[in-house]
């Protein structure tokens, strides 16, 4: 039997309760909490699935509670709180560092004055090889890519130069369908 609560308390949201509210577009949800945030009011059900068929397998659905109301409680947890593993500080740091040293050496990839197509081009390639911009040409191991970074645009070792093409022409064939 669900218990109807008035305003969103810390007991409502324990871990392991089972609990529904309506969401700012009137659409009833519920499931097992997961984690419950007091500051920003932010709560994580575990809901059964939505897109598998497999058993088992949950979606989880962040809640803002600041635009939700009519809080229940379908089910109250009788299992203990789950005890919380220490956190690594020092990995954490290390992630943190380390993503922003990629973010920062992608904007020390991006050229001035090529065009966003280039740019993209770029970026395609890079995922498969080493690249670097050279004024307005780009440059992997053996081949340049020149302005307008086409196919007939590459210079360079034949052996290299097949598979940088084949790059370069996947790229515009997937340009030309995204933008139909």
């Amino acid at each position: 039997m669900a218990t109807n609560m008035n305003t969103f308390g810390d007991g409502l949201f324990k871990v392991g309760n089972f609990v529904s509210c309506k969401t700012c577009f009137e659409e009833r949800i519920s499931g097992e909490v997961m984690a419950y945030d007091v500051g920003s009011k932010m709560l994580a059900l575990k809901t059964p699935s939505t897109n598998s068929e497999r058993k088992n397998t949950y979606d989880i659905r962040i809640v803002n509670l600041n635009f939700a109301k009519d809080p229940q409680v379908e089910k109250v947890s009788s299992d203990p709180q789950p005890k919380l593993s220490p956190l690594n500080i020092q990995k954490l740091n290390k992630r943190a560092e380390d993503a922003i040293a990629a973010k920062k050496n992608s904007f020390r990839l991006l050229k001035e004055g090529v065009s966003v197509e280039a740019q993209h081009l770029f970026q395609t390639i890079r995922k498969t090889l080493p690249c670097e911009w050279q004024g307005a040409c780009i440059v992997t191991g053996d081949v340049t890519v020149h302005p307008p970074y086409g196919t007939e645009d590459c210079k360079g070792k034949e052996s290299a130069l097949a598979h940088i093409k084949k790059i370069i022409e996947k790229f515009y064939k997937d340009q030309q369908s995204s933008s139909t």
